[in-house]
């Protein structure tokens, strides 16, 4: 079958999302032609098999909802995938072509102004702490919402990663999504525990940097190994002694296997966050901040906590410290990482499909 995946980001920027749906596009291109159509640099070449054609579209999410579709103009699909700010308008055009769509929705920020800090579960319009600047784009952001909530509707099939989040989009966007666990090849991450580290991802105000930054200000008695992106904020972190800032790591091995425990402070707007995963199939509890779908995804392999610092500290003093808690800890981050296997999410898509659309794909 003929498949086009449409998103703004694919090889251009790496992250979670990107990674899966790097992932999800290496799986289906085994039995079909796939075609991706993303920003970049306006170029069209073969990925593992796979023809990308990248277009130079201005990074704007008002723009990309109001001329994506454009750049889907020739495409011709059995089915449409899609994913973040391309999502509305490359359903929009799927529906004009009367082509079946299945939309992923892998963030809060898809349907509310959650771009800062958590917001308030009782009303997601409603931020708790909000820049004034960032205020001044509400209608902008609120037509964006009101376009993903309809192509929500009109989609074949829209697929959320957690329970958590299928009930936030069932609430405010009156759709009843799929929960398909994240596709993630977590063999390749699997290593040798040979460290005694506090590992942190991506040092990051919106990732709960300013949690992390008093925390590893309160513990110089820990090594703490930070990978991924370090916003400017945070600099002066990484001249405590017992800091090591990384940088981009390719190969995620040489990260876990020097840690301990992972600190996962994610504010809501984390659907599924690959990380606890990826610590987890490596024994690696995690600590995480209680709601949401981190909770979710840390199960019984990890400690969820309220944003207070003294119970933060408490915790990891607790699991860097207790061997036998530590070792109960990390096999429940084990067995709760293999409940997440790629071959597991791919016939779980594959039936998804099949029961809504009557094809296979996989």
């Amino acid at each position: 079958m003929d498949i086009v995946f449409s998103a703004q980001n694919f090889l251009n920027e790496i992250g979670g999302a990107e990674f899966c749906a790097q992932t999800l596009v290496k799986n289906l291109s085994k039995k079909n032609r796939v075609k991706v159509i993303s920003c970049g640099l306006k170029n069209e070449y073969q990925w593992f098999d796979i023809n990308i054609h990248e277009v130079d579209c201005p990074n704007n999410i008002l723009y990309i909802n109001l001329f994506w579709k454009k750049y889907l103009a020739g495409c011709d699909a059995d089915i449409v995938f899609t994913q973040g700010n391309a999502g509305a308008a490359t359903v929009d055009w799927a529906k004009e072509k009367n082509i079946p769509s299945v939309f992923h929705i892998r963030s809060l920020d898809h349907i509310s102004l959650d771009l800062t800090k958590r917001y308030s579960m009782d009303n997601l319009q409603t931020p708790n702490f909000f820049h004034p600047f960032e205020l001044l784009k509400y209608p902008a952001y609120n037509f964006v919402y009101e376009k993903n909530a309809l192509a929500m509707r009109d989609a074949s099939l829209v697929v959320c990663q957690s329970k958590f989040m299928a009930d936030l989009v069932e609430k405010y966007c009156n759709v009843k999504p799929v929960v398909l666990p994240m596709l993630m090849d977590l063999e390749g991450v699997k290593t040798e525990l040979v460290g005694g580290s506090i590992l942190i991802v991506n040092l990051q105000r919106h990732k709960g940097g300013d949690l992390i930054s008093k925390i590893i200000s309160k513990l110089p008695q820990y090594k703490f190994e930070i990978c991924g992106l370090v916003e400017d904020e945070y600099d002066w972190i990484g001249k405590f002694p017992n800091v090591k800032v990384h940088g981009k790591v390719c190969d995620m091995r040489k990260f876990y296997r020097l840690g301990r425990i992972l600190l996962a402070p994610y504010p809501l707007s984390e659907n599924f966050p690959r990380t606890i995963f990826e610590a987890g199939v490596n024994g690696i509890p995690s600590i995480c901040l209680e709601g949401g779908g981190s909770a979710e995804a840390v199960g019984l392999g990890g400690v969820s906590l309220p944003e207070n610092i003294g119970k933060w500290i408490a915790s990891i003093k607790y699991l860097m410290e207790e061997k036998d808690l530590w070792e109960n800890i990390s096999e429940g981050a084990k067995m709760n990482a293999a409940r997440y296997s790629l071959d597991k999410s791919i016939s779980a898509l594959d039936d998804m499909i099949k029961s809504k659309l009557g094809f296979n794909l996989f």
